[in-house]
């Protein structure tokens, strides 16, 4: 069974990067990987580091429910199982829908 696509078929790009325009770049670090997040140019961008202004450290595990949708990011904060190496919930909160 799929639960939905990434990035689903009707995704209104420019409407969503309408939204992000003042998004502060967010980092993750998942086990000993790190990913970033920033808008540049009219896209989001990814990198392999751990450059954002915000940077989240979770284990392997609740990234797979984050990204599989199991699981929200505020539920992994009050479980403990999310935490803020740098930076606060804010600029996470600019990237949510």
């Amino acid at each position: 069974m799929t639960l939905a696509p990434a990035r689903p078929a009707d995704l209104d790009t420019e409407r969503l990067l309408g939204c992000l325009t003042q998004a502060r770049p967010v980092s993750f670090r998942v086990g000993d990987q790190a990913l970033t997040y920033r808008v540049e140019d009219g896209q989001v961008t990814e990198s392999a580091d751990s450059t954002g202004d915000t940077v989240i450290a979770l284990s392997p595990a609740a990234w797979t429910d984050v990204t599989a949708q199991v699981r929200t990011f505020i539920n992994l904060l009050l479980s403990g199982e999310l935490s803020f190496v740098q930076g606060s919930f804010d600029t996470l909160a600019e990237w949510l829908p």
